[in-house]
């Protein structure tokens, strides 16, 4: 998930998952919070570009985006309670830019904030760039969106409980549109030269990124 602002210039990347064929995607708040324009890209190197905003949840850093896309492959969420203690799981992700890097570990624990806010600690590695990417249990369902892991720790990673996803989803509301709303999926071709484009943007060489 690739996040600009009003400039066009790159303000966040993060991960997500699609939970529909026609393009609901999971992150954290985090990753989109305050996002001008949106897109995401696949591990075919296809980009699509997100249309609005259908829910958040800033207290379990969540967001549900809406894609322009179709037929899209999904992830089934776990509807129930958070995996016990020692269950293996997978993080999937794109830690420091590395799409789609497959991690795997244990729940060491289920642990409650200051707010009484439950998330999944887990030994799956997580990384700068994992954020919104989904932790798999061993039936292939996700059971929770990593959200944060501890700095001067070793294998210590959070993820928040898909409950809170299966909340959200059932009170999406209204899309909130992004300025993305409208742009048609991009093949692996044309998404090389738009990444040219950001990154002659990024670079604020405007007339290169013109041409």
């Amino acid at each position: 998930v690739l996040i600009k602002d009003g400039e066009m210039q790159t303000t966040g990347q993060g991960s997500g998952f699609f939970i529909s064929s026609n393009g609901l995607l999971v992150t954290n708040f985090h990753v989109i919070e305050d996002a001008h324009f949106a897109s995401i890209l696949l591990a075919s190197n296809t980009a699509f570009f997100v249309e609005g905003v259908a829910a958040t949840d800033q207290d379990n850093d969540l967001a549900l985006l809406k894609i322009n896309g179709t037929e899209l492959p999904f992830l089934l969420l776990d509807e129930g309670d958070p995996p016990k203690v020692g269950t293996r799981v997978y993080a999937i992700g794109t830690p420091q830019g590395l799409t789609n890097t497959f991690s795997e570990g244990l729940v060491s624990a289920i642990r409650a904030d200051e707010d009484q806010v439950r998330h999944i600690q887990t030994t799956a590695a997580i990384s700068p760039g994992s954020s919104g990417g989904p932790l798999i249990g061993p039936d292939g369902k996700v059971v929770g969106v990593t959200t944060a892991y501890r700095d001067g720790g070793q294998n210590l990673n959070f993820a928040v409980p898909t409950s809170h996803v299966n909340v959200l989803v059932a009170n999406k509301g209204v899309l909130v549109s992004l300025a993305s709303a409208g742009a048609k999926p991009l093949d692996s071709h044309a998404t090389d030269d738009l990444n040219k484009v950001w990154t002659a943007i990024n670079e604020n060489e405007f007339g290169k990124a013109l041409s």
